[in-house]
Protein backbone atom coordinates (compact mmCIF):
# COMPACT_ATOMS: atom_id res chain seq x y z
CA UNK A 1 0.00 0.00 0.00
CA UNK A 2 2.83 2.42 0.85
CA UNK A 3 4.47 1.74 -2.54
CA UNK A 4 1.20 2.47 -4.32
CA UNK A 5 0.78 5.76 -2.46
CA UNK A 6 4.37 6.74 -3.24
CA UNK A 7 3.83 5.89 -6.91
CA UNK A 8 0.61 7.95 -7.05
CA UNK A 9 2.39 10.88 -5.37
CA UNK A 10 5.29 10.74 -7.86
CA UNK A 11 2.98 10.50 -10.88
CA UNK A 12 0.85 13.40 -9.62
CA UNK A 13 3.95 15.51 -8.92
CA UNK A 14 5.25 14.85 -12.43
CA UNK A 15 1.94 15.76 -14.07
CA UNK A 16 1.56 18.98 -12.11
CA UNK A 17 5.12 20.14 -12.67
CA UNK A 18 5.64 19.04 -16.27
CA UNK A 19 6.13 21.65 -18.97
CA UNK A 20 5.25 20.71 -22.52
CA UNK A 21 5.97 22.57 -25.73
CA UNK A 22 3.01 23.16 -28.00
CA UNK A 23 4.20 22.14 -31.46
CA UNK A 24 0.97 23.16 -33.16
CA UNK A 25 -0.15 26.78 -33.03
CA UNK A 26 -3.88 26.27 -33.44
CA UNK A 27 -6.79 28.68 -33.18
CA UNK A 28 -7.16 28.13 -29.43
CA UNK A 29 -3.53 29.14 -28.83
CA UNK A 30 -3.90 32.20 -31.07
CA UNK A 31 -7.03 33.26 -29.15
CA UNK A 32 -5.16 32.93 -25.84
CA UNK A 33 -2.36 35.10 -27.28
CA UNK A 34 -4.89 37.70 -28.48
CA UNK A 35 -6.42 37.83 -25.00
CA UNK A 36 -2.96 38.40 -23.47
CA UNK A 37 -2.18 41.20 -25.96
CA UNK A 38 -5.57 42.86 -25.38
CA UNK A 39 -4.92 42.80 -21.63
CA UNK A 40 -1.44 44.30 -22.08
CA UNK A 41 -2.81 47.00 -24.38
CA UNK A 42 -5.44 48.19 -21.90
CA UNK A 43 -2.79 50.36 -20.27
CA UNK A 44 -1.10 51.57 -23.47
CA UNK A 45 -2.22 54.49 -25.60
CA UNK A 46 -2.38 55.51 -28.44
CA UNK A 47 0.15 52.94 -29.69
CA UNK A 48 -0.49 49.26 -29.08
CA UNK A 49 1.43 46.00 -29.21
CA UNK A 50 0.39 44.02 -32.28
CA UNK A 51 1.64 40.45 -32.41
CA UNK A 52 2.81 39.27 -35.79
CA UNK A 53 4.04 35.76 -35.00
CA UNK A 54 4.00 33.29 -32.12
CA UNK A 55 7.50 31.85 -31.88
CA UNK A 56 6.91 29.28 -29.13
CA UNK A 57 4.38 28.23 -26.53
CA UNK A 58 4.78 26.02 -23.49
CA UNK A 59 2.03 24.70 -21.28
CA UNK A 60 2.42 23.78 -17.62
CA UNK A 61 -0.25 22.17 -15.50
CA UNK A 62 -0.31 24.01 -12.18
CA UNK A 63 -3.32 25.08 -10.19
CA UNK A 64 -4.83 25.61 -13.61
CA UNK A 65 -2.78 25.88 -16.79
CA UNK A 66 0.12 28.28 -17.29
CA UNK A 67 0.86 29.20 -20.91
CA UNK A 68 4.22 30.85 -21.62
CA UNK A 69 4.38 32.65 -24.97
CA UNK A 70 7.37 33.94 -26.90
CA UNK A 71 6.15 36.11 -29.75
CA UNK A 72 7.15 38.78 -32.21
CA UNK A 73 5.32 42.08 -32.07
CA UNK A 74 5.52 45.69 -33.12
CA UNK A 75 4.46 48.73 -31.15
CA UNK A 76 2.33 50.84 -33.45
CA UNK A 77 -0.77 52.97 -33.79
CA UNK A 78 -1.88 51.03 -36.89
CA UNK A 79 -3.81 47.75 -36.85
CA UNK A 80 -1.02 45.66 -38.38
CA UNK A 81 2.77 45.49 -38.29
CA UNK A 82 4.40 46.83 -41.44
CA UNK A 83 7.89 46.48 -42.92
CA UNK A 84 8.75 49.87 -41.42
CA UNK A 85 7.86 48.81 -37.87
CA UNK A 86 10.53 47.69 -35.44
CA UNK A 87 9.70 44.03 -34.70
CA UNK A 88 10.53 42.94 -31.17
CA UNK A 89 10.63 39.59 -29.37
CA UNK A 90 8.40 39.51 -26.30
CA UNK A 91 7.44 37.12 -23.50
CA UNK A 92 4.18 36.84 -21.60
CA UNK A 93 2.39 34.27 -19.46
CA UNK A 94 -1.32 33.51 -19.31
CA UNK A 95 -2.59 31.63 -16.27
CA UNK A 96 -5.98 30.02 -16.82
CA UNK A 97 -8.19 28.63 -14.07
CA UNK A 98 -11.34 27.82 -15.99
CA UNK A 99 -13.33 26.59 -13.00
CA UNK A 100 -13.39 30.00 -11.26
CA UNK A 101 -16.66 31.91 -11.43
CA UNK A 102 -14.96 35.32 -11.18
CA UNK A 103 -14.09 36.30 -14.77
CA UNK A 104 -11.30 38.65 -13.64
CA UNK A 105 -9.51 35.85 -11.80
CA UNK A 106 -10.13 33.14 -14.40
CA UNK A 107 -7.48 34.40 -16.83
CA UNK A 108 -4.48 36.34 -15.53
CA UNK A 109 -1.79 37.83 -17.75
CA UNK A 110 1.55 38.06 -15.97
CA UNK A 111 5.31 38.41 -16.45
CA UNK A 112 5.10 40.55 -19.57
CA UNK A 113 8.60 41.40 -20.76
CA UNK A 114 8.63 44.72 -22.53
CA UNK A 115 10.23 43.22 -25.59
CA UNK A 116 13.72 43.18 -27.02
CA UNK A 117 14.75 43.97 -30.59
CA UNK A 118 14.46 40.93 -32.86
CA UNK A 119 17.63 39.81 -34.59
CA UNK A 120 16.64 39.96 -38.25
CA UNK A 121 19.89 38.34 -39.39
CA UNK A 122 18.64 34.81 -38.62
Amino acid sequence: MAKLLLLLFLVNSFLVASVTSKNEINGDIVNKMRFAIETINKNESPEKYIFSKITSVTEQVTSGTLYSFVFEACYTSSKMCSDDDDIKTCNVELWERVWLADEARRRIVQNFDHCNPTDNNE
